[in-house]
């Protein structure tokens, strides 16, 4: 294997490999984000229903 070879054959492992760790922090950001929206929608409907029952809800954050 030449040097111009060599030099091919790292380039596409690195950008392989950013392209692997570009996917996985999408992924794990994505999850992260619907946690978020899901908590956030079930507090707001406890706040509701709390409310509708008289009850003093938490304060929002």
């Amino acid at each position: 294997m030449n040097d111009l070879q060599l030099m091919l054959a790292r380039s596409e492992a690195a950008e392989r490999e950013r392209d692997l760790q570009r996917r996985l922090a999408r992924r794990r950001h994505a999850t992260a984000l619907d946690a978020a929206s899901r908590g956030r929608r079930k507090g707001s409907w406890d706040r509701a229903l709390a409310l509708f029952q008289g009850r003093p809800a938490r304060a929002p954050h």
